[in-house]
């Protein structure tokens, strides 16, 4: 009985170390052989090949890639970015895994930001230091002259105000990828939109949360009372569009220069509007008597 008992302890963590491995071996196949075969990615300005994002988020182990997939979204909005001095952000560095994806795809970045919060429940982001530190480790390129760690949690407003008088603003990119908690989700947008300069991006990832049960708890937090930040940035549409509803919007102002949403699989993309396109929004609309003022009803 005890050498049964002695086998088994033995032989159980192996078994559940094994199905792990081949767990992930597995997702990558399956995803890999959906997607095809990687595209080479040529420099514009060097003509040489360099890995793709696909390819930097697997070597790193980021879910991003091997799960998610987030790549096929990724790749046509940011290779276009990948040799200028942008001002990156991803919130919800976790283990680093995407960030240093995210530091070798960048060429030439001006400035990499990553804001990490340590979760109690397990532990993670208890590598980095409290307050603000440099990214440091044989992770990070040559190239990067320019990277910073914050700690500090994303549905704290101190801390958010904190963070955008501290890093300067004006980002190009930013990725939250941190809590997934709903209202998390919304105060960070709306605190951080502003900082996005014209034409940039903001990326929400992992939005299945808001298709949670009430009774969920993840990363030590609990999905009671929560909201779903799908069905708030749905209305986005109808901001965009508020010229055909004599100027009516459904959200405060904050939305106004908003070019355009994106909806896709566990990932909403919003772009702010460039100078040039500005003209095309809050301008009265050409057939006034036509319009009722807001949608027709649905469904």
């Amino acid at each position: 009985m005890i050498s049964s008992v002695l086998v088994l302890s033995i032989m159980l963590p192996l078994l559940l170390h094994w199905i792990s491995y081949w767990w992930i071996q597995y997702g990558t196949w399956v995803h890999q052989v959906a997607r095809g075969p990687d595209p080479v990615c040529v420099s514009q300005d060097t003509g040489t090949v360099r890995p793709s994002l696909h390819n930097l988020l697997m070597e790193h182990g980021s879910d991003q890639g091997w799960h998610h997939g987030y790549s096929r979204y990724y790749a046509p909005l940011l290779e276009p970015l990948r040799d200028q001095k942008i001002r990156f952000l991803e919130i919800g560095i976790e283990t680093g895994a995407s960030l240093a994806a995210w530091l070798k795809y960048f060429s030439d970045p001006d400035h990499i930001f990553g804001i990490g919060y340590d979760c109690e429940v397990d532990g993670l982001n208890s590598w980095q230091k409290e307050g603000v530190t440099k990214c440091s480790g044989p992770s990070i390129p040559s190239h990067i002259q320019s990277c910073s760690l914050y700690k500090g949690d994303q549905g704290d407003q101190e801390f958010l105000s904190f963070f955008k008088e501290s890093s300067g603003g004006n980002f190009t990119v930013i990725i939250d990828d941190g809590s997934h908690l709903p209202s998390h989700q919304l105060i960070s947008f709306e605190s951080l939109w502003p900082s996005v300069v014209p034409g940039g991006l903001y990326i929400i990832e992992d939005v299945e949360t808001s298709y949670w049960k009430e009774e969920t708890e993840f990363y030590g937090y609990n999905w009671d009372n929560q909201k779903s930040f799908v069905e708030h940035m749905k209305l986005v549409a109808d901001v965009i569009n508020r010229e055909y509803a004599d100027g009516n919007s459904p959200l405060s102002d904050l939305y106004d220069d908003v070019s355009y949403i994106q909806f896709s699989q566990n990932i909403i993309v919003v772009k702010k509007q460039t100078e040039e396109e500005k003209l095309f929004f809050g301008r009265a609309y050409r057939f006034p008597g036509r319009s009722r003022g807001s949608g027709l009803p649905y469904p």
